[in-house]
C-alpha cells in the first residue's frame, strides 16, 4: 500500500517585497504522511517562511502547495496543529480554560474527555487550574503543544520549539512527541541534536533553496578533528583510511580531519594508538553538524 504524500511543495516561491530576494526560491519537497522531517538552517534561510505559507498566514507568489492532495489550504489546515517557539498573553489562564476555549473555537465535541487525556498525556493533569504564569517555559511549552494535539492533527509543525527550554523540560517534550503514532512531523529548529533524536531526515535551506534532503540514520558518518604532530604525518599516510584529510599545520602540529563511521572512527583512533601516534584536540561531530556549519559560515550579515 502507498504512503500517501502529506505535504508537497512544487516550485514555491515567495518574496516579502516586490524587490527583495526570495525568503523561498523555486523550493519543491515532499513529505510522507507519518514521516518526522527537521527543518535546518541559518536565520533567514526561509525555515518560518515555509510554516507560514502551509498555515497560510501568508500567500505564495509562485508555485503550488497540497496537503494530503488538497489545494485549497483554508481547509487543508484544519488537520494541521502548530507549535510555535512563544506565544504571549497565556499567563491568566490555565490550561483546561486554555484547551476549553480552543476546543469551543473548534467546534469540538466530548471536549472535556479530549482535554483531560491531552491534559494527561503531557504530565500536568494535577496542575490543570493553576494559571500559567506560575508554570516553567517547559511546562508552557506542554500547554501549547496539548493545544497543538486537540483536535487530532494529521500534520503537527515545531518551530523552535525547545528553545529556551531547560535541559528537563526538552527532554520531556521530546519523550512526548515519541508518543505520537501516525502523525506527520515538520521540525524547524538549530538544535541538530535534537532533530537527530526525533527525526528520519532533514531538509537543509540556504538563502530559501533547498540545498538537499539529508537521511539520519544509524550509520550516519561521522567528522573527526584531531592534531598529530608533523611528524607523525608520515605515519598517517600509511593508513588504508580514504578518508584521512589533512588541514591547515602550525609550526610541528598538524591538523586532521577523518570522515567515516562510529566504527570507523574506533578503528582509526585504536590504530594510531598501536603505532605510537599521539592524538591532540579530539573533536567529534555529525555529517549534520558538518553540513549545517558549512552553510552557515557562508551567510552573509544581515
Amino acid at each position: 500500500m502507498t504512503t500517501p504524500i502529506a505535504i508537497e511543495l512544487k516550485n514555491v516561491t515567495k518574496r516579502y517585497t516586490r524587490k527583495a530576494s526570495p525568503a523561498l526560491d523555486d523550493v519543491s519537497l515532499e513529505i510522507y504522511q507519518g514521516e518526522r522531517i527537521g527543518l535546518i538552517g541559518a536565520n533567514g534561510s526561509g525555515k518560518s517562511t515555509l510554516m507560514k505559507l502551509l498555515l497560510q498566514f501568508i500567500i505564495r507568489e509562485n508555485g503550488e502547495i497540497r496537503i494530503h492532495g488538497e489545494p485549497d489550504l483554508e481547509q487543508a489546515k484544519s488537520s494541521i496543529g502548530y507549535l510555535p517557539e512563544n506565544q504571549d498573553g497565556l499567563g491568566d489562564f490555565t490550561p483546561r480554560e486554555l484547551l476549553k476555549a480552543c476546543a469551543d473555537m473548534n467546534g469540538l465535541r466530548s471536549q472535556d474527555k479530549r482535554i483531560q487525556e491531552l491534559l494527561e498525556f503531557i504530565d500536568l493533569a494535577d496542575s490543570a487550574d493553576y494559571l500559567l504564569s506560575s508554570f516553567s517555559k517547559g511546562m508552557v511549552q506542554r500547554v501549547q503543544l496539548a493545544i497543538a494535539l486537540l483536535p487530532h492533527p494529521k500534520i503537527l509543525l515545531l518551530d523552535e520549539p525547545t528553545s529556551g527550554l531547560d535541559p528537563d523540560g526538552k527532554k520531556k517534550l521530546r519523550q512526548l512527541l515519541a508518543k505520537l503514532e501516525n502523525v506527520t512531523i515538520l521540525y524547524a529548529s538549530h538544535n541538530l541534536e535534537e532533530l537527530e533524536a526525533i527525526c528520519e531526515s532533514v531538509f537543509l535551506l540556504h538563502e530559501g533553496k533547498l540545498i538537499k534532503r539529508i537521511d539520519l540514520n544509524d550509520e550516519m558518518p561521522i567528522v573527526l578533528s584531531f592534531e598529530v604532530a608533523e611528524a607523525d604525518m608520515a605515519t598517517l599516510e600509511k593508513f588504508t583510511f580514504d578518508s584521512i584529510i589533512p588541514k591547515a599545520s602550525n609550526h610541528s602540529i598538524r591538523q586532521v580531519e577523518f570522515n567515516g563511521s562510529a566504527t570507523d572512527v574506533q578503528q582509526l583512533l585504536a590504530e594510531l594508538s598501536d603505532a605510537g601516534v599521539e592524538t591532540q584536540r579530539l573533536r567529534t561531530r555529525s555529517m549534520l553538524e558538518e553540513l549545517y556549519a558549512r552553510y552557515v559560515s557562508s551567510e552573509k550579515p544581515q
